[in-house]
């Protein structure tokens, strides 16, 4: 039965033009050789693999995939797409010196592609394309219309770096991420009113957002968004990557429920009020002030993920260890709980775990400065996921396993599988490691000890 649930996932398929070692996320993997393979025995081969989602065709530099192969494969494409649940197709595509191969690609029906291309040919893409990478070189441009009239998620990278202009994105476009050298305006006059989702996380862009179409909902800005603040106060999910002084968050955000700061400097997270973000729920910075005051925050606020900041360094030298209480308390009403592990193991703590919220149902520590005893636990946690953790930490959790919980995760210190125990009853547990079934079984609770 267990086995039949992993065998029952539906898979990706790759087919490449080189025999290159098999690539990560993908259940099977097929060399094609137009000089040698047989088209219809391959064709019935990638028909007869159970649960496809997706087959990609992939090329090398070297190696492509010719007009000729498009057009012998056509019956494999057709019948990919007539199935009851369609069976995905994409096309993985390198130019190199030969950028005019094909002089059109309308004809494959494509749902997704991934282009390195010096120019961009109008009537050149499958009209069916839902999804579409593109990696352009040096002086690439993307003239109005010719992206396809169905696309609905771009992602546009390299040397990429000319003002868009209006019409240049279908009105079917909802998601939209712009990558490394771009820095041109966005807003309302050249993006499209479909918008839901815009990120220019691993780019230069640093324009203001101040007029953004207020259908983006999903905001996520890089590091190199220095110079303005975060004024597109309709998005539900923003993510960012710097917090200087002026980008503080002094507007309100009514409809903000996923806020995250990546930002390497340290955050004050009181500007963080139910006043300015009365609808937040899941809150992850990466570094706290020492001075931040937890109680502040939002009280829908169920879901904190964050590193404290680093205290002050334990002094044994003499044989005294201070006895500084931590000062940062947690809010009441989380439901899940993160502590990132950055912190350095010769350092005090700085967060109060001794009265964990009593509606905690999700643990995960990264730092053994922050192993909760386990007779602390609230009577309600259902998760733990420990790492870095010690034979010491492993069997004080064991022996007092509270009997709520259901899955424990556990990585030891300098080991790279993470244990996943799940619990069947009170004593009897099912052991995973990795995603594999392979390497899994039953095991008695008091045979877990070492």
């Amino acid at each position: 039965m267990i086995q039949d649930a992993f065998d029952n996932q539906p898979v990706s398929v790759m087919v490449h033009a080189c025999p290159d070692s098999k690539p990560p996320g993908y259940a099977h993997y097929i060399h094609f050789d137009e000089t040698i393979e047989d088209y219809e025995v391959t064709i019935q081969r990638i028909l007869d693999i159970p649960n496809m989602s997706k087959v990609t065709f992939r090329e090398s530099l070297t190696k492509h995939f010719t007009v000729a192969f498009w057009n012998k494969i056509n019956r494999l494409l057709v019948e990919l797409r007539q199935r009851s649940i369609p069976t995905k197709t994409g096309y993985d595509l390198f130019y190199g010196n030969d950028n005019h191969r094909f002089d059109s690609l309308q004809s494959i029906p494509l749902h997704s592609m991934y282009l390195s291309m010096r120019e961009f040919r109008p009537n050149y893409l499958p009209n069916t394309l839902i999804s579409l990478s593109l990696l352009g070189e040096s002086g690439f441009k993307l003239p109005p219309g010719s992206l396809p009239l169905q696309l609905e998620s771009l992602i546009i990278g390299g040397h990429f770096n000319v003002p868009i202009l209006p019409g240049t994105f279908p009105m079917s476009l909802m998601d939209l991420k712009i990558t490394d050298n771009f820095n041109h305006p966005l807003d309302c006059t050249n993006l499209p009113g479909s918008l839901t989702k815009l990120s220019t996380e691993g780019s230069n862009f640093d324009q203001s957002i101040s007029n953004l179409p207020s259908s983006i909902t999903d905001l996520r800005l890089g590091t190199m968004f220095i110079t303005h603040p975060y004024d597109h106060t309709t998005a539900q999910t923003m993510h960012v990557n710097s917090f200087l002084p002026h980008q503080q968050f002094t507007l309100q955000y009514p409809l903000l429920r996923d806020l995250s700061i990546w930002s390497y400097e340290m955050v004050d997270v009181t500007s963080i009020t139910p006043a300015n973000f009365p609808m937040l729920e899941r809150l992850n910075c990466k570094i706290c002030y020492k001075g931040s005051e937890f109680s502040t925050l939002p009280t829908m606020l169920r879901r904190l993920y964050f590193e404290p900041d680093i205290s002050e360094p334990l002094d044994i030298s003499r044989g005294i260890v201070p006895k500084l209480k931590p000062y940062i308390a947690l809010p009441a009403n989380l439901e899940r709980l993160t502590i990132y592990g950055h912190i350095p193991l010769n350092r005090l703590p700085t967060i109060c775990v001794d009265n964990l919220p009593s509606c905690l149902t999700h643990l995960r520590v990264h730092s053994p400065t922050y192993f909760i005893d386990p007779v602390k636990l609230p009577p309600g946690i259902k998760k733990i996921h420990y790492t870095n953790v010690t034979p010491d930490h492993y069997n004080n959790l064991l022996r007092h396993l509270p009997n709520s919980l259901t899955v424990l995760k556990l990585r030891f210190r300098q080991q790279k599988i993470t244990n996943k125990y799940m619990r069947l009853s009170d004593t009897m547990f099912i052991k995973f490691q990795a995603k594999t079934v392979l390497l899994c079984g039953f095991i008695d609770l008091n045979t877990m000890f070492l």
